[in-house]
């Protein structure tokens, strides 16, 4: 069947959305990672197939898609809309649709992809609120004893929640101050542990963990962490297995309440570091290294490592925190620019 020139399958085209989107999650399962399967087909199954899961592909159009985006982004009739993740949420479930129906057009089963919208592809996240530093101590404080180096690593080594989880004892050298970040841990749906090595090279990093924080990590493992190199650096208190996120979200919301920084959620600890290394001197290429950024988008938020300066930036960050409760944002910014400058 010819149809605006294009040679397609009459037959494939009368299959749905939500038929369509089953068997393209199917065949990106295996190059996936676990995680990026699992919000894949959330994303299908929550956003696409509800909305536009009926509709035959080859009837769907333009203008279908600019009501679909439309209608998700109306806090009136979906969910999606209230919140702060919703703008962002939206875009993803657009590069989705768009990405599943483009294969459609390698394979001749509709001419063109109805997609044609680049503005709903880009996310437009508010811009995240951080604490102050001198907020740092005290949410850390308001934590549990065993949970409390897990905030000091997501903020002063600029960790994501998946690879504090994944630390083990092996991974940290007191006596050069440095960790290896080389796992990251999350709980998919079904309750089970997945385990797994960084997406890039970038995220395989060594990070120089600031000496003030040293002796809380260093009393952290004496306490709580068992001797054999493998051992969890965070288990729970009483399973003695790894220390679930959901439990460790639970005991950060109640400590933010008590600080009042409700506005704060874990992962922005990590956000807050990258703030405060760049306050500390760090430069984009710094900055990619310590967080293990690829490309420089992500390390741009944190505004402003070439190789050997990443012991400067973590004593920079010490100054910063050992002196946050007496000195103001001013004085804080010289005394790490002094730092650096002397290095």
């Amino acid at each position: 069947m010819i149809r605006d020139g294009e040679l397609v399958d009459p037959r494939e085209g009368a299959v749905t959305v939500k038929s369509w989107s089953e068997g393209w999650l199917d065949k990106k399962r295996a190059s996936l990672a676990p995680s990026t399967n699992q919000t894949y087909a959330d994303v299908c199954r929550l956003h696409i197939s509800p909305h536009l899961g009926h509709i035959r592909l080859s009837r769907l159009v333009p203008s279908d898609i600019k009501a679909w985006q439309e209608l998700l982004a109306d806090p009136e009739r979906t969910s999606i809309a209230k919140g702060k993740g919703g703008q962002p949420t939206r875009a993803k479930a657009y590069r989705v649709l768009r990405e599943m129906l483009e294969l459609a057009v390698v394979d001749r089963i509709i001419p063109n992809n109805p997609c044609i919208f680049p503005q709903y592809a880009k996310e437009g996240s508010p811009e995240r609120k951080i604490p102050r530093a001198d907020a740092v101590p005290l949410l850390v404080s308001a934590m549990p004893e065993r949970e409390r180096s897990a905030v000091l690593l997501a903020c002063w080594c600029q960790l994501r929640l998946g690879e504090v989880l994944g630390l083990r004892r092996k991974a940290f050298n007191f006596a050069e101050g440095k960790l290896m970040v080389s796992a990251s841990a999350w709980y998919a749906r079904n309750g089970s542990i997945i385990e797994k090595s960084p997406k890039s090279e970038a995220g395989k990093r060594s990070v120089t963990i600031p000496s003030w924080i040293l002796p809380a990590i260093i009393d952290h493992f004496e306490r709580f962490v068992a001797p054999e190199p493998d051992a969890l650096v965070f288990v729970g208190a009483r399973s003695g297995n790894r220390l679930r996120s959901s439990l460790l979200e639970r005991h950060w919301r109640a400590a933010r309440a008590l600080v009042g920084c409700n506005h704060v959620t874990i992962h922005d600890m990590r956000h807050a570091g990258g703030t405060f290394a760049s306050i500390a001197g760090a430069t984009v290429p710094e900055l990619m290294k310590r967080l293990g950024h690829s490309t420089p988008g992500a390390a741009l938020r944190y505004q402003h490592m070439a190789e050997g300066r990443d012991a400067v930036i973590a004593e920079g960050l010490s100054v910063l925190a050992e002196r946050a409760e007496t000195k103001t944002q001013d004085e804080l910014v010289k005394e790490a620019e002094a730092l650096l400058r002397n290095a």
